[in-house]
Formats: C-alpha cells, sequence, structure tokens
C-alpha cells in the first residue's frame, strides 16, 4: 500500500493506520460494512483532555462495572474513512497541543498523547 505520507522514515502512527485501513478495506471488499472513529486525548498533570474539542476541561476516567471497560467519558469521536482523513484530524490535535505547550515550555515533553 503506497500512501502520499511514504517517506524513508514514516513514523509509527502512519505505518498503523496503513495496517488497520487495509484491513478494514479488505472487509469492505468482502461485503462488510465498516465504520471508524477515533479519538485523541493528551494526559498531562493527571488530567485527561479531548484534542479534539474546544472544551479544555478535564475529562473523567471512569470503569463500566458490568464489563470492566475502562473509558474516558465525554471523549469526542470522529468518523474517519482512510489514513488521510485520520492523519488531518490527528494534525488539527496536535495544533491544540502546541497552542497549550505555550503556557508551559516543558509542557509537551511531559504530556502523552493518546489517539484510539
Amino acid at each position: 500500500m503506497h500512501h502520499a505520507h511514504d517517506a524513508i522514515y514514516t513514523g509509527i502512527i502512519p505505518r498503523c493506520l496503513d495496517l488497520i485501513f487495509a484491513k478494514l478495506d479488505d472487509r469492505r471488499r468482502r461485503g462488510c460494512t465498516v465504520t471508524c472513529h477515533v479519538r485523541l486525548l493528551e494526559i498531562y498533570n493527571e488530567q485527561i483532555i479531548d484534542l479534539f474539542s474546544a472544551d479544555s476541561r478535564p475529562l473523567q476516567l471512569r470503569e463500566n462495572p458490568l464489563t470492566s471497560t475502562v473509558y474516558v467519558e465525554g471523549a469526542t469521536e470522529k468518523a474517519v474513512d482512510n489514513v488521510q482523513d485520520t492523519l488531518k484530524l490527528v494534525q488539527v490535535g496536535a495544533l491544540r497541543r502546541t497552542v497549550a505547550a505555550t503556557a508551559c515550555n516543558d509542557h509537551s515533553s511531559r504530556s502523552h498523547c493518546i489517539l484510539t
């Protein structure tokens, strides 16, 4: 699979997205209906921030008692159809992260970004 973002040093996120969407495309070709949604979160100072939302209030980590599944309550989900759409959303979220980093120079080195 060859995409516009391919280069000698392609990062782990584009490589993983290539694999995921190749599998999804294979399922679509076999007649399955497939949808994909992504979330982009940042963890900094023990707070979870939704990088797809203009609201910078921290979100809460919750556990579903029936399934023992841990989730972030209120995280924004964005529908995506391909690698390019997903990478564009990641870039938008990264801008929100960068803007927040200007308030504290070492912010980005101590924060963690999670794409699901």
